[in-house]
């Protein structure tokens, strides 16, 4: 048998030892380091910054496992003001056979970021931003969100988001904590792209239990109009194919500030708590086009200027009442309406005072009663904004130029300078016996 010199062996063996031994471990302690490096965490936030299109910090990251990404004290933030948008203390992503799993440990979502968010959304399924093609699936997980009613927690927030043809699909199913809900709330978006199909589809669906108003805040400003607190139980789609929204809402609308519906935006007072159930309501071309439901609150304070408008408006037989008192103090306020083209129909169901009561006072005094025939939707503009000289004509073509114009405004301007004086006191000192 052939044998190897002495020396050649020590050879061979000594280059079986690097090539085995010191070369794997050379390697694994090389990548090591340059994983761990401050370059390669700021290269993985540059990453991170130009697939979001956002501002991003990051901690640090690491890799637990080939395949697997573990970002630490993720935080991103709008470029233009700085302003935090969403925190994770952690954000695991890895790849499956299906495509990209993220995985998220105690997301928040920081207060005033709901609009922001939204606008980022809608720009990534318009291909604005620069995206993925790989599918992207989100573990279950719970997601804190500082809103301005308070922080809200959705537990078990799990989706997914991918590209198919034509069209870019983002669906996400939630529930609320502590509060038992009989299935998952439901928010599907579908972007398609290219020709007639370039479109936005919107569609909700509660699951039977109320969702706070706010969440609709990239599409409308709900807070200004219904309040922090109001809340929709229902569901409601819509979508722009046609170059303007369009779309279908059902359900309840639950904690309606009507200071925020009404005082802030008209030259009237209107205060309380109210519900608003829709029955049927059609949006087409951004605009009311039909709708059905009734309103009910109670107790509240209705300013004497609305009373009056109402009747003659709206043609409601309101009370005489002789007290100075303004605003009025009132007790119940239930109103059902059906609209339908330009005609309104109102019809008043409180339950205390005579049939046909709209509004009642807290000594069942029936301060409003129904109309005895329908009214013009105009007219309901015009109970709202009292005759003035900056009206025009309610029609299509001075709406174009409305939309177009500066118009002045009947509320009085908001002082810059809201700081209150600071109170004035003096100590006294009880004298001593």
């Amino acid at each position: 048998m052939f044998q190897l010199h002495e020396t050649t062996r020590r050879s061979l063996c000594r280059a079986g030892f690097c090539l085995a031994c010191l070369l794997p471990t050379g390697i694994v302690l090389g990548y090591s380091a340059l994983v761990n490096a401050p370059l390669h965490v700021a290269g993985s936030k540059r990453q991170l910054a130009s697939l979001l299109g956002l501002e991003v910090s990051l901690a640090d990251v690491s890799h637990p496992r080939p395949g697997v990404t573990l970002y630490h004290g993720l935080e991103v933030a709008d470029p233009d003001t700085g302003r935090r948008l969403l925190s994770c203390r952690l954000l695991e992503a890895g790849r499956s056979s299906g495509g990209l799993v993220l995985t998220a440990s105690q997301p928040v979502i920081h207060p005033d970021a709901m609009p922001r968010l939204g606008q980022w959304l809608l720009a990534r399924l318009r291909r604005q931003t620069a995206g993925w093609q790989t599918p992207l699936d989100l573990s279950p997980c719970d997601v804190t969100w500082q809103s301005p009613g308070g922080p809200q927690t959705f537990t078990g927030v799990s989706g997914y988001l991918e590209s198919a043809g034509r069209k870019d699909t983002l669906s996400l199913r939630f529930t609320l904590a502590g509060i038992e809900m009989p299935e998952p709330a439901r928010l599907r978006l579908v972007r398609g792209r290219g020709g007639s199909s370039a479109a936005t589809r919107f569609d909700l669906s509660t699951g039977g239990t109320p969702l706070p108003c706010s969440l609709a805040s990239p599409l409308a400003d709900t807070a200004s109009w219904l309040g922090p607190r109001s809340r929709f139980n229902g569901r409601f789609w819509a979508d722009d194919a046609r170059g303007d929204w369009q779309g279908e809402l059902t359900g309840l609308f639950s904690e309606i500030d009507l200071d925020a519906l009404v005082t802030d935006h008209f030259p009237h007072r209107l205060s309380g708590t109210a519900q608003l159930e829709v029955r049927e309501a059609v949006f087409d071309q951004g605009r009311l086009t039909l709708a059905a439901g009734k309103l009910t609150a109670g107790p509240g304070l209705v300013s004497r200027s609305l009373l009056a408008s109402a009747r003659d408006q709206l043609r409601m037989p309101a009370a005489d009442l002789p007290s100075p008192d303004d605003p009025l103090p009132f007790a119940e306020l239930a109103v059902g309406f059906a609209m339908d083209g330009q005609q309104l129909q109102l019809g008043g169901l409180c339950q205390s005072g005579s049939q046909g009561a709209a509004l009642v006072d807290d000594r069942t005094r029936v301060l409003l009663s129904q109309p005895d025939h329908s009214q013009g939707v105009v007219q309901l503009v015009r109970m709202l904004v009292p005759a003035s000289q900056v009206q025009v004509p309610a029609s299509r073509e001075t709406d174009a130029l409305v939309r177009r114009l500066p118009v002045p405004s009947l509320m009085p301007p908001v002082p810059d300078d809201r700081a209150q004086p600071e109170p004035s006191a003096r100590l006294r000192v009880k004298p001593q016996r």
